[in-house]
């Protein structure tokens, strides 16, 4: 699967129902979405392209309502903690990860 259709299919599934960013990264990595699943390097592509998006959303909205400006770096440190996050626990490994492991190896 390529970055444009991940993109284009996290929107198709977001707009059907209510559905998370991570909930769709699952999908992706478990081979859900009808595919083998995506390898680390198209996922992480995608994800950047979810955090650009957000980002010029975040602008965006500063635009539409200066107000929020007080708001602007908290926002944007959470999206770019969120994306590197996601990152870390699916693009760049297809091992257990810590957080699933079963225990320590036995042998």
């Amino acid at each position: 699967m390529t970055v444009d259709e991940l993109w284009e299919r996290y929107n198709e599934l977001a707009s059907e129902q209510p559905l998370s960013l991570e909930e769709f990264v699952e999908m992706a990595v478990s081979g859900q979405l009808g595919e083998d699943a995506v390898d680390p390097e198209t996922l992480e592509r995608f994800l950047r392209r979810v955090e650009g998006m957000m980002l010029a959303n975040i602008e965006t909205k500063l635009e539409e309502a200066p107000h929020f400006h007080a708001m602007r770096e908290e926002a944007i440190e959470r999206t770019q903690a969120m994306i590197a996050d996601l990152i870390a626990r699916y693009a760049t490994s297809r091992g257990p990860r810590p957080d699933r492991d079963q225990g320590p190896p036995v042998g």
